[in-house]
């Protein structure tokens, strides 16, 4: 288990030690004379974690003993008090120890915190108009406690005299600080030192009281309630086992509860979870989006619909990843590379002999290894979810409804990413999104991937190979094995309904297995659940069917049979909500560069014809050795803030998307969402407000290409 930053546990300290909301009297007041409770000399030189006699007081020990890098967690037992005009959090003993250690640059620091009730950060802090503190100086000497206010721009520091052995007030009202420079609407920072050039060895200040005082009362308890939380979510981590380290903590406070149904008006609810980013749908681009948040330490919650991640590809078995190079290499690197090169270690994943791009592989590796990056991450998850609803306030999206077997929850984040596929909850928060082509809604044909197994595979791809040639240029009368479906269809051998004429396989991971991709449903609206129930059934009736037909009638396939069938239909395309940008077919045919690129793609443009009117896929290719960007306005949706997008719904038009659906771009995008979801928390702003240099600069980190 990972050492936890001071970062981390800050937010912790305040929910026990901590704030909120009372007006007392200004500056630093003398209150009474105090005896200290009464404590062993603890020697600087063998701080070790332990837990104080009445489980008070938790020390937490760290790395490095010339850091910052001691302090104390006090009284784990915290109450919440609410009244008409105050709310407030503390410790029943109201006392917390902070243990001071090494000196830097004259200073002894006795905490620093980015200061927010709920976790870790503070979003607006306009409620607030002061700030205070009730403190202990157990020692004979006056002390100097340092307090700096910042906004993220302007720091103002104020100087703060404690007397010898006495509890003191400190009060600040936040209006003093303005005529300082320092943006009050905009406060993101209060952090403490002490200012101490002569004392050895250890210091110890109680910390009685510290808060945030406002007039709102609402606003108070909110922030109570999120300081309540914060401290739950940490206790829930002491002590866990391997499961808890990955699972959401549900709260089930009802008080906090009624206030998000009445907040929203979602309806009644089962409980709520909080986190910093929500990632909805655990498609391979919306696993990529959990993975790269985690890594940037931010609090990450997937969650998803079936009890395995990877979406289309191993619920729909859509393999293999489809080449996406230029100049002989992979376009698309980072955490899609993570992927492969655990697939290929695991002997999970084939790259295709003549196009070293295509990589065929195993859908079942995949869900265990997505599973493992998720989790080394730090992402939580939360499977066999179904997303119902966004939380929309004040046209910002705060989060998500779902369905489980633990009821209705609310599930509360600073940024939620859209990556269903279908964008489900960016289009029900608002976000304007085309369907079809433009001139009708129909979309790209529905397939259901099948395997068949037993396949003498020398012979059966000799075969391909024979009727895959188009010499010239044209297209002969036995291509993909028209004539014997001419043939059959004929004899009666063949229903003359089902819409296929030619069929195209592919090898798999495993010798004597193939995959088939040649069952096509059309004018099917992969949003309405009557069309997606036609189209399984259907679709399903096809594979089995086919599958006779080619045991019967193709060579290498006289002893195969129908292995396996895709739990799901794939869904070639529904929903691309309208972004910042809208990606075009030029820009993907010209190889467009893009000054805020957060992908590249390569991909041809492949479109498989949503109508009955003939044909089966219409292809374009980019000039060789050509790549084209895609832009970061591409994932941020109009109209709504607090929401990206990544995978296949992102803002393309209908002949672009025949390019930008492929696995490899998928991932490319959904890397590069979670990545901005995770700065847009640390930097507390929004997507559309994101600085474009920090998010380059975070991706090239994590290893993606972007030129």
């Amino acid at each position: 288990m990972r050492k936890p930053s001071i970062y981390i546990f800050v937010p912790v300290i305040l929910a026990t030690g901590l704030l909120i909301f009372l007006s007392i009297q200004s500056t630093v007041i003398p209150v009474a004379a105090a005896e200290p409770a009464s404590e062993e000399t603890v020697d600087q030189q063998h701080l070790t974690p332990f837990l104080e006699q009445d489980g008070d007081v938790i020390l937490f020990d760290f790395e490095n003993p010339d850091e910052i890098d001691r302090f104390v967690y006090g009284d784990v037992n915290t109450f919440v008090e609410t009244t008409t005009d105050v709310a407030r959090t503390g410790s029943k003993s109201c006392s917390a120890t902070f243990y001071v250690g090494a000196t830097r640059q004259g200073k002894r620091l006795v905490f620093y915190t980015l200061m927010h009730p709920a976790r870790g950060r503070l979003s607006d802090w306009r409620p607030y108009s002061e700030f205070q503190a009730a403190i202990l100086n157990n020692e004979d000497f006056s002390v100097d406690l340092e307090v700096e206010y910042g906004d993220g721009v302007n720091s103002v520091w104020r100087k703060y005299s404690i007397p010898p052995g006495v509890w003191c007030r400190i009060r600040q009202p936040l209006s003093d600080l303005a005529g300082d420079g320092l943006d009050i609407s905009s406060v993101k920072r209060i952090s403490w030192s002490m200012l101490d050039t002569n004392l050895p060895g250890i210091c110890t200040l109680y910390m009685d009281d510290i808060r945030l005082v406002a007039s709102d009362t609402e606003a108070s308890r909110t922030a109570v309630a999120g300081a309540w939380t914060a401290y739950e979510d940490w206790e829930a981590t002491q002590n866990a086992g391997p499961r808890e380290l990955y699972l959401p903590v549900i709260h089930t406070d009802e008080g906090r509860i009624s206030e998000i149904e009445n907040r929203y008006g979602c309806g009644n609810l089962d409980g709520y979870v909080t986190t910093g980013v929500l990632v909805v749908g655990g498609e391979i681009s919306g696993s990529c989006a959990a993975i790269a948040s985690g890594r940037l330490g931010v609090d990450t919650l997937i969650v998803e619909t079936y009890a395995f991640l990877g979406g289309t590809i191993t619920a729909a078995m859509v393999t293999p990843f489809m080449s996406n190079r230029a100049g002989g290499h992979d376009l698309v690197k980072g955490i899609f590379e993570d992927i492969v090169d655990a697939l290929l270690e695991r002997g999970g994943a084939r790259r295709d002999s003549n196009d070293p791009g295509e990589i065929s592989i195993d859908k079942e590796q995949l869900k265990y290894i997505l599973n493992d990056l998720v989790i080394k991450a730090g992402t939580k998850m939360m499977l066999q979810t179904w997303a119902e609803m966004p939380l929309v306030y004040e046209n910002k999206c705060e989060g998500i409804v779902v369905m489980n077997k633990s009821g209705r929850l609310a599930i509360l984040a600073d940024v939620t990413v859209d990556t269903t596929g279908d964008g489900d909850m960016a289009a029900k928060a608002g976000c304007p999104y085309e369907i079809g082509r433009g001139y009708d809604e129909y979309t790209q044909s529905n397939t259901l991937y099948f395997r068949m197994a037993g396949v003498n595979d020398s012979v059966a791809f000799a075969e391909l190979g024979r009727r895959a040639a188009r010499p010239g240029g044209e297209i002969p009368e036995n291509y993909l094995f028209a004539d014997i479906f001419r043939q059959a269809v004929a004899d009666g051998r063949f229903p003359a309904d089902i819409p296929i004429n030619s069929v195209y396989y592919d090898r798999t991971v495993y010798p004597g297995t193939v995959s088939i991709n040649a069952t096509r449903v059309f004018e099917v609206n992969g949003t309405n659940v009557n069309d997606l129930t036609y189209g399984a059934v259907e679709t399903r009736r096809q594979a089995v069917l086919l599958a006779d037909l080619m045991r019967e009638n193709f060579p290498g396939f006289e002893n195969s049979y129908l292995q396996e069938t895709g739990t799901e239909v794939f869904i070639r395309e529904t929903r691309r909500i309208l972004g910042e940008y809208q990606l075009t077919a030029r820009d993907v045919l010209t190889g467009r560069d893009f000054s805020d690129a957060i992908t590249l793609g390569a991909f041809g443009i492949d479109i498989h014809v949503a109508d009955y009117t003939g044909g089966g896929v219409v292809g374009l290719d980019l000039p060789p050795g050509e790549s084209y960007g895609i832009p970061y306005r591409c994932l941020v949706p109009l109209v709504i803030d607090n929401i990206l997008i990544g995978g296949r719904c992102i803002s393309v038009s209908h002949v672009a998307f025949g390019s930008s659906r492929i696995e490899a771009i998928s991932c490319g995008t959904g890397h590069a969402a979670g990545v901005a979801a995770a700065l847009c928390v640390l930097k507390n702003t929004t997507p559309r407000e994101l600085d474009y240099p920090s998010l380059r600069d975070a991706l090239l980190d994590q290893g993606a290409l972007l030129e």
